[in-house]
């Protein structure tokens, strides 16, 4: 998506969960983390959570 859409210029902040299953039991614990980062993320921003919690915040310049 962040390759796709120019997310820069606009208000929203974008988080990716970068799961193996889209079943509750995996998504829960990514999406009770989101709850802790939502204060932080910035306008135009695209966030990565992967399976393990590790966050990484997106960057077209270095992807």
């Amino acid at each position: 998506m962040p390759y796709q859409q120019n997310l820069q210029c606009l208000t929203l902040q974008v988080v990716v969960l970068n799961a193996k299953s889209t079943r509750p039991d995996y998504l829960l614990p990514l999406i009770i983390h989101i709850n802790g980062l939502l204060q932080s993320l910035i306008p135009g921003s695209v966030t990565l959570i992967n399976d393990a919690g590790k966050v990484t915040n997106f960057n077209l310049g270095t992807g």
